[in-house]
């Protein structure tokens, strides 16, 4: 399973770029609450959202017979570091996040 980071798709979360304090940062909103949203993402486009923290899928995946054999963070890569301006730390936020698992019952 491939998703987007949970952490940093939060509700409220956000790439924050403050150009009067020249500060660059992730700001994490409401993690551990469940959130759906449609955004529109150009004229007459609709897309789904849905967030859930890391625990949810982490449950749902016992529940249904899976068990977690891994979990990569991977570092974003050197396009959206720059992309992002190379703020300090960008390396260690990832942006997604992979889980692997096979079926026990």
């Amino acid at each position: 399973m491939l998703l987007a980071h949970p952490l940093l798709q939060a509700p409220g979360s956000g790439w924050v770029d403050d150009q009067e304090s020249d500060d660059q940062y992730w700001r994490v909103g409401s993690y551990l609450h469940d959130h759906f949203a449609v955004d529109q993402v150009e004229p007459g486009v609709y897309l789904p959202f849905s967030h859930r923290p890391l625990s949810r899928y982490v449950h749902e995946m016992g529940e249904v017979g899976l068990l977690i054999e891994d979990m990569v963070e991977p570092s974003p890569p050197p396009e959206v570091l720059i992309e992002t301006g190379g703020f300090n730390d960008a390396g260690a936020i990832p942006r997604l996040m992979v889980l692997s698992a096979r079926r026990v019952h």
